[in-house]
């Protein structure tokens, strides 16, 4: 069921989201910063800027060959020259997007929580990112696309889970993130860069609270996790 912000019931929730749009502002600078740092890697590209020199990669390079090496590759005194290395920022990269959906999220802050997804998904469409969104509680939801993959670049599909608002259960930090990291186990780290954010109202009731093994399952993966509270400053864990 989606929470009804024109309700009287909600009249407190829509003050929130009201307020709080100079706060998602200045959490999605930052956001955008860390996810734009981790995700642009440079690959050869021809149309890239040559700031420093390789060997040549293909005869269709001969015309950034260094001088001094194509002078001596014709006397054959070298066996291959050197070329400017052209490279190229590219945009990509994995991100999950991990929404904690226990029954203290509901209310407002789960409705705020929504309006943080919706935001994540156009910034990780801008990045051209992979996206998987997960919901969790006492357990996990992952949600899969038409073609049943969880990282995913269907943003329209993607907006509309962004949009649930239904919650229940109690909180498992540990099951959330061992969930997330396991769509990256085996595979190499030359497919993107890879991010968690975390959004979460509280302390885990369930589970290991200090999440030794999957703080060190995040580095040994090479997982960046960007942690969101969702609360009141009096009620920070």
């Amino acid at each position: 069921p989606l929470y009804d912000l024109n309700s009287a019931h909600s009249e407190h929730a829509q003050h929130m989201l009201n307020c709080d749009v100079a706060d998602l502002d200045v959490l999605f600078r930052v956001l955008d910063g860390a996810l734009q740092r981790g995700a642009a890697t440079q690959a050869l590209h021809p149309g890239g800027v040559g700031r420093n020199f390789a060997p040549l990669q293909s005869l269709e390079d001969l015309d950034d060959v260094d001088a001094s090496d194509q002078a001596l590759w014709i006397d054959g005194l070298i066996q291959w020259p050197r070329a400017r290395s052209r490279r190229k920022h590219r945009l990509g990269g994995q991100v999950i997007f991990c929404k904690d959906t226990s029954s203290s999220m509901e209310g407002w802050r789960t409705a705020w929580a929504s309006a943080v997804a919706t935001h994540l998904v156009l910034l990780a469409k801008r990045r051209h990112m992979r996206f998987g969104y997960l919901e969790f509680s006492c357990s996990v939801q992952k949600y899969m696309d038409a073609t049943g993959t969880f990282l995913s670049t269907d943003y329209e599909h993607l907006l509309q889970l962004s949009r649930q608002l239904a919650c229940k259960g109690s909180t498992d930090y540990s099951l959330a993130l061992r969930a997330a990291m396991s769509v990256w186990e085996g595979l190499p780290r030359s497919l993107g860069h890879r991010h968690i954010v975390f959004l979460t109202d509280g302390v885990p009731t369930v589970g290991d609270p200090f999440l030794s093994q999957e703080l060190q399952q995040a580095k040994d993966l090479g997982v960046q996790i960007h942690t969101i509270y969702v609360g009141c400053p009096w009620t920070y864990p």
